[in-house]
């Protein structure tokens, strides 16, 4: 059984390994990574509370920058991606461990380093 910190170990001699990978637990929005943020660190720190509105991101989105032109919206905002990890379960034998722990982790580590700041 490989775990995450040895997943490009496994993949490089398994022998079953093939194509790519999905290597994430599961998918989550900003605006889910929000909520599990806030919920750990509180209402001090600015994390999303709501989705803004497609037309909005449509209308403002290339203003603010200029990755966010209006095709891209009108292509992506609004669907849901969603990634499949079973492949690298099954034939790499990979373990996960929650997201929402390795985001609050994460989050305390740039707090600890002095990247944010309250």
């Amino acid at each position: 059984m490989c775990v995450m910190s040895q997943k490009h170990i496994c993949a490089g001699y398994n022998a079953e390994t093939e194509g790519r990978h999905i290597i994430s637990a599961k998918t989550m929005s900003f605006l889910e990574l929000g909520q599990t943020l806030r919920s750990k660190f509180g209402d001090a720190w600015h994390f999303p509370k709501s989705t803004l509105p497609k037309w909005l991101v449509w209308l403002v989105g290339p203003l603010a920058n200029k990755l966010f032109t209006r095709e891209m919206v009108a292509k992506n905002v609004g669907y849901a991606w969603k990634a499949d990890h079973s492949k690298s379960t099954d034939k790499l034998g990979l373990t996960y461990s929650t997201p929402e722990s390795a985001i609050t982790e994460m989050f305390q580590q740039m707090i600890d380093a002095g990247v944010f700041k309250k």
